[in-house]
């Protein structure tokens, strides 16, 4: 629920009448995409476990699909990083923009808004499905 907060923080009030506020929605972007890479990476390690002390040849095709979408999370994180950055230099240059590319800048914001959010969306349904998974693993084990 925190990050569903964060992501309706960083929405509010883009736009050239606040570069401090920009700079803001920038860090919190930097800190969301740092801590789902984090969270990714845990998965990550989750998944070899299983491999290593829970490992079935049933449960193969359903591990290597969960690894495909980590690797394919991070992907997304690091182009998504790579945007934040891109526009943080145009929100830079946003003073001495003409107001076409203010314009521009500022649907690039929103675009880049909309993006975090879906690809946000994705990556909780991914953990929850993750977790399901390694809870039905843990159970038929045990």
């Amino acid at each position: 629920m925190g990050t569903l907060k964060n992501i309706q923080e960083i929405r509010k009030g883009f736009g050239e009448d606040y570069p401090d506020k920009n700079q803001i929605k920038i860090n919190q972007w930097r800190q969301l995409l740092d801590s789902r890479k984090q969270q990714n990476v845990l998965l990550k390690n989750r998944l070899s476990g299983i491999l290593k002390d829970k490992y079935d040849q049933t449960l193969l095709v359903s591990l290597e699909e969960f690894q495909s979408e980590f690797i394919g999370e991070d992907v997304v994180i690091d182009s998504l990083r790579k945007d934040v950055n891109v526009l943080e230099s145009l929100l830079a240059m946003m003073g001495e923009a003409d107001q076409e590319t203010k314009s521009a800048i500022i649907t690039t914001c929103k675009r880049l808004d909309s993006d975090i959010s879906k690809s946000t969306t994705r990556f909780r349904s991914l953990k929850a499905a993750f977790n399901d998974f390694c809870h039905n693993v843990f159970k038929k084990k045990n």
